[in-house]
């Protein structure tokens, strides 16, 4: 997986895997997109990476995939905020029923940025913390990467889902 990479003394993915990488798993999310599936649950650490493989990473943690609008039954409780923190959308985190594609899309961004940061935008010392960072703080400004990738970053982490790419 991805974070298995990243945890061989790789902090940092140059900007040209960490794209190739997003890239591939943006195809991936178009495609259960197109089909109405949320992933809901996108992280590095559900990114398999494939070895001279085409597509160079596929989407792991399909298990949370669910049509949109649609919560997770266990027991007697139904669950909807499935997701990482760091990484889950704030709408996601507030309602399910709110969370279309644009929150898969902020859970890739974020992925992207901690790809080319090495840790998350967003983190705390504890789940509400983070929450509460992701709610209501920008991630601090990635160096070394173009303007360009610095400007999808941004887009896909913006607050509003309606400020984002509508899907994948």
């Amino acid at each position: 997986t991805m974070r298995r990479l990243m945890s061989r003394g790789v902090s940092r993915l140059p900007e040209e895997d960490a794209l190739r990488y997003a890239a591939s798993a943006a195809r991936g999310l178009a495609d259960a997109h197109a089909a109405g599936l949320m992933h809901r649950d996108v992280r590095p650490a559900n990114l398999i990476v494939q070895r001279n493989g085409k597509p160079p990473v596929k989407l792991a943690g399909l298990g949370h995939a669910k049509p949109e609008g649609e919560g997770f039954r266990v027991g007697r409780q139904v669950h909807f905020a499935i997701g990482m923190p760091g990484f889950l959308a704030p709408e996601q985190a507030r309602d399910w029923r709110t969370a279309g594609p644009p929150a898969d899309v902020f859970a890739l961004g974020a992925t992207l940025y901690a790809m080319l940061a090495g840790y998350p935008p967003f983190t705390g010392n504890s789940i509400d913390a983070i929450l509460r960072d992701t709610r209501e703080r920008e991630p601090e400004a990635l160096t070394g990467v173009s303007d360009g990738v610095a400007d999808v970053i941004s887009r896909c982490l913006a607050k509003v889902p309606e400020k984002r790419y509508a899907d994948g």
